[in-house]
């Protein structure tokens, strides 16, 4: 299932698209171009298998980080997915993640 958020991440005022890749095992930002439906597609990490995706300024500079997520499905005896690993892509400078 692919997962798309919405967020300014090179502080340009226009809306770009982080999405989650689950097979390829990348989180993609989509940065929209001059507003003009131009989009330039970049890798922003490879993560071992990510399913969910969060945004938020994690480190307190600012700037928009990702954050995306593996969950284990649960099994007969729990109800709830539970998480299985986690990543964390923090914007460095108008969206060069580490």
């Amino acid at each position: 299932m692919l997962q798309v958020r919405s967020g300014d991440f090179n502080n340009d005022t226009r809306p770009d698209l982080a999405v989650v890749c689950p097979n390829a095992g990348q989180v993609r930002l989509f940065l929209n171009g001059a507003g003009n439906g131009s989009w330039t597609d970049v890798v922003v990490g490879n993560v071992d298998g990510p399913v969910a995706l969060g945004l938020a300024d994690l480190d307190g500079d600012g700037d928009l980080d990702i954050f995306s997520v593996q969950v284990r499905h649960p099994n007969t005896q729990k109800k709830c997915p539970s998480l299985e690993s986690a990543a964390i892509l923090l914007n460095a400078v108008h969206f060069y993640f580490s």
